[in-house]
């Protein structure tokens, strides 16, 4: 598999700016003594933020480490501490007794974290924090010893200062120890009475126990004893949020990727609590370990960015999939030289605004339009579609969205199916606040033919998708000096097939024609693989994935089409409302295809010969197709949409991710076919469209997850420029 050893042999940063780049930009250290027990000087190591001065009120938070109270060592928590000094925390680190350097037991150890807690507080004037909103942290054992500081009477040291509480504002604790009260642990303690009882946090839970985030792999043996903390915490209504870590086992949080998603959900619940400051640039990145590779601009770097599927559940989870929002609101934005490219968290972080540096927005702003993505197949009739932004053009689908760096990362989240004209699948329309023929307010004509009581809208839109994204500033991978944005995603048909039946054998249009379509189930749908993979229902069979800008027409007229023929450019003078042979066939005008790739090395052309036989248009020896607003190369302004096809993640788009183990089991091509659209399909915008086509993508089976990868640019200059720095492009992916 040499194009799977490219793929993902490649060092992987996914959603996020890597954290150990620039996390503890401008964090300075301090170390001091907390306390001193015969020969031992006990540490405390100090981290505190860029523009700290000792008058702060700042929050402050303590990280233990783990070690089973017999070793370890504070710089397991060094990632932690520095992320948070970043986010305008004083964080620490302690240092405390263990049986294999100091011959202690456990209950000396809490003995220690109790008098480090009192410390920081005891000294919070100089430290520049607020006693009252000091959290406690740890892993392990560190988190047994974070969790025994909410325990009002526990063991002290003898010159503790009693009256200084070490009852935190809240507690981060990650697979925590949180009873003795079991043989194999009590053994382990002193010889006072009643100490595994002492150091218990179990035991100790009343309404005012401190809100806690508790964090564990679902592997974790230990996890039972979270369980029993979680299930008393709900009956005294107190706070106790629970992450947990599919298929990870114990310790899983200081290893990426999730010890940069833990960070994330720690962040996000301190923001929660109004203990830490929103700013939307949470740190959530994967940074993986393995071989150095030639990046963007030619440099040795082992930290390249790419999305891939990890398993991670989708951001939106857990909120309804759609609602009813301004589809014009920009909530992120990314300047590249003079271009600002706007995204929606609102409508799954679609590009909804595109200013090429006259202020103005060219991008037509509805979640049905927009510059967004999608996925559907000619077996479905077109009808299943997952689609980025959301369900119509004012019901978006609200997701994270990440912006740092010169990047904007769109972490997974699940794709809602996008509403049809002229089938109706809804019955449940309590998300829906459009209507038209389409939508009437309490009259069924849901035409799906399945019996959907009990079910909700959310469950009706809700597709088996997830999606993932990446946009970045690549100006600096050619000399033109134009403004060029790299785009990266993929599509996971992650989940149980569900939704896509209302999509299936009993479904009719609302002309009563069926919506499967049995001439378009192929008989192997991934001729790349043994035997064959025929097509069944849940599966898409003759697929199509799309990214397509739609420009608005009263902003700026780009409406001359550009391409290369024989290594130059060609320009087609006529409009697009004209209707020449040239042109697709259709009711509509407009819709011009250009074909490129013809045939991939070794492919079979099945699927790709069918479709191009159903379209007119000229074939183009470059992957690249422009919009301009006029028709001299040098001095147009224009759009190039451009595919890279040897790019690594377009030579086999298509991988098989075993469902438990993450691993990738194979790739393939699927006859991948490509093609461009640009067209006017409504008066008030033009598209420019990158359909690929492919024989389908199976659903989940037998342990194994499909995705497609994709890697896409888009350039902003004249056609001229753009058709240089494409060539440029060209010769660093033929490499």
């Amino acid at each position: 598999m040499k194009t799977q050893s490219l793929l993902f042999g490649i060092s992987i940063i996914v959603f996020c700016a890597l954290i150990g780049n620039t996390a503890h930009a401008g964090v300075k250290t301090k170390t001091e003594i907390y306390a001193v027990r015969g020969k031992s000087k006990l540490k405390i190591h100090l981290h505190f933020p860029e523009g700290w001065k000792v008058e702060d009120k700042r929050p402050g938070i303590i990280f233990f480490h783990g070690g089973s109270w017999t070793g370890g060592s504070s710089k397991k928590f060094l990632k932690q501490a520095q992320y948070f000094a970043s986010r305008g925390m004083v964080s620490a680190r302690v240092d405390y007794r263990v049986k294999s350097r100091d011959g202690v037991a456990p209950d000396d150890c809490v003995r220690d974290a109790r008098s480090s807690v009192r410390w920081m507080k005891k000294n919070a004037e100089k430290l520049g924090i607020d006693p009252k909103k000091i959290i406690t942290s740890g892993g392990s054992a560190g988190g047994h010893l974070a969790a025994c500081m909410m325990i009002k009477n526990s063991v002290d040291a003898p010159n503790d200062d009693l009256n200084i509480s070490t009852i935190p504002a809240a507690m981060i604790l990650f697979n925590p120890v949180l009873s003795f009260e079991v043989p194999q642990l009590s053994s382990r303690l002193g010889k006072e009475k009643g100490l595994a009882r002492k150091v218990s946090p179990n035991a100790h839970l009343d309404k005012n126990t401190p809100p806690a985030l508790i964090l564990f792999g679902s592997k974790d043996r230990l996890i039972a004893l979270a369980n029993t903390y979680w299930q008393e915490a709900k009956k005294l209504g107190v706070r106790a949020e629970k992450y947990i870590a599919e298929g990870q086992g114990h310790g899983f949080f200081n290893e990426p990727p999730w010890r940069e998603r833990t960070l994330f959900a720690a962040d996000k619940f301190l923001v929660s609590l109004g203990l830490l400051e929103d700013k939307d640039k949470r740190k959530e990145a994967v940074k993986s370990s393995s071989k150095t590779i030639k990046s963007s601009n030619g440099k040795s770097n082992s930290e390249e960015y790419i999305p891939r599927f990890t398993g991670e559940k989708g951001s939106n989870i857990n909120s309804h999939i759609v609602k009813g929002s301004d589809s014009k609101k920009v909530t992120h934005r990314l300047k590249i030289k003079n271009v600002t490219i706007g995204f929606s968290a609102n409508g799954g972080g679609y590009i909804n605004y595109c200013d090429l540096g006259d202020g103005k927005n060219i991008c037509s702003p509805f979640y049905g339009r927009g510059w967004q993505h999608s996925i559907r197949d000619l077996y479905h009739n077109h009808r299943y579609n997952p689609t980025q932004a959301g369900f119509r053009d004012h019901e978006g689908a609200p997701v994270r969205v990440i912006e740092e760096n010169g990047k904007v990362i769109i972490p997974p989240f699940n794709l809602p199916l996008y509403s049809d004209p002229r089938y109706d699948f809804v019955e449940h329309e309590e998300l829906i606040k459009e209507q038209d023929k389409y939508i009437k307010r309490g009259i069924n004509t849901d035409r799906d033919g399945l019996k959907e009581k009990g079910k909700t809208g959310d469950d009706e839109i809700r597709s088996e998708f997830d999606f993932s994204g990446l946009y970045e500033d690549a100006s600096t991978m050619v000399s033109t000096g134009i403004p060029v944005l790299r785009h990266r995603y993929f599509y996971a048909y992650v989940r149980k097939p569900a939704a896509v039946y209302q999509f299936g054998s009993k479904a009719t249009m609302d002309d009563g024609s069926a919506v499967v379509r049995n001439k378009y189930a192929l008989k192997d749908i991934a001729p790349g693989l043994p035997g064959n993979q025929t097509a069944r229902e849940t599966d898409l069979s003759y697929g199509q994935f799309t990214f397509g800008i739609r420009l608005l027409t009263k902003v700026r007229d780009l409406s001359v089409p550009w391409w290369v023929e024989k290594g130059k450019l060609v320009v087609q003078k006529e409009k697009y409302e004209n209707n020449s042979v040239s042109w697709r066939k259709g009711k509509h005008k407009g819709g011009r295809w250009v074909v490129f790739n013809d045939k991939l090395p070794g492919q079979k052309n099945t699927a790709g010969d069918t479709i191009r036989e159903r379209l007119a248009g000229k074939k183009t020896d470059m992957a690249l197709m422009i919009l301009a607003d006029g028709t001299d190369p040098n001095t147009a302004m224009g759009i190039g949409l451009y595919v890279p096809l040897n790019s690594p993640i377009n030579r086999k788009p298509v991988v098989g991710i075993d469902a438990k183990s993450k691993k990738i089991k194979y790739s393939d091509n699927r006859n991948m076919q490509y093609f461009f659209q640009g067209g006017q399909r409504v008066p008030i915008q033009y598209n420019l469209v990158e359909r690929i086509w492919f024989t389908g993508l199976r659903a989940p089976t037998n342990g194994i997850i499909e995705a497609i990868y994709h890697d896409t640019f888009l350039l902003f200059g004249s056609p001229n420029e753009i058709y240089q720095s494409v060539k440029e492009l060209e010769k660093k992916f033929s490499m």
